[in-house]
């Protein structure tokens, strides 16, 4: 069986074995690694996921792994995590889930790039703070949009956002 086929089966799986978690999966990828099969797995959810959270996900995705064998008697490393503040905005959920922060969006027609405060977020667009003015992204629009890390507190960027959204 191809590399592939094995990641299509275990995709399967693991939204299975993770739906009633409430947890999303962000990615996966398998691919060789020696005499080895590396499976690295994403997730996140809205709230956010902790250290500890990804440790029982790993735990869970283990045994499901080992149960459903869909790398027959290939032996592979489970590598579980969640995104980094790198990974590009590219659905409404990503968007939602940094409501408060800072984010910098490249458009798809070339227009200027701009850099604003997530205040909201709808099915197929957001609301930004850029420069105290409100500006609605359409996602579509979009060609790649990344979070700003900010070296203060981004709950009360959150609050902030949440009150002029009001």
């Amino acid at each position: 069986m191809n590399l592939e086929t094995v990641e299509r089966l275990l995709r399967q799986d693991i939204l299975e074995a993770l739906q009633p978690q409430g947890v999303d999966l962000e990615g996966l990828t398998v691919r060789p690694a020696g005499q080895r099969v590396l499976v690295r797995v994403l997730v996140d959810k809205d709230s956010g996921i902790s250290l500890d959270e990804v440790a029982g996900i790993s735990r869970l995705l283990s045994v499901e792994l080992d149960s459903s064998n869909p790398l027959g008697e290939k032996s592979y490393t489970l590598e579980v995590s969640s995104p980094g503040t790198e990974r590009p905005l590219t659905l409404a959920r990503h968007w939602r889930r940094n409501i408060g922060r800072k984010v910098r969006v490249r458009f798809r027609q070339g227009s200027k790039p701009i850099t604003g405060r997530v205040l909201s977020v709808a099915e197929s667009s957001a609301i930004l703070d850029v420069g105290g003015k409100q500006s609605e992204i359409d996602f579509e629009e979009v060609d790649k949009a990344i979070v700003q890390v900010e070296l203060k507190s981004t709950k009360s960027a959150r609050d902030i956002a949440t009150r002029e959204s009001a």
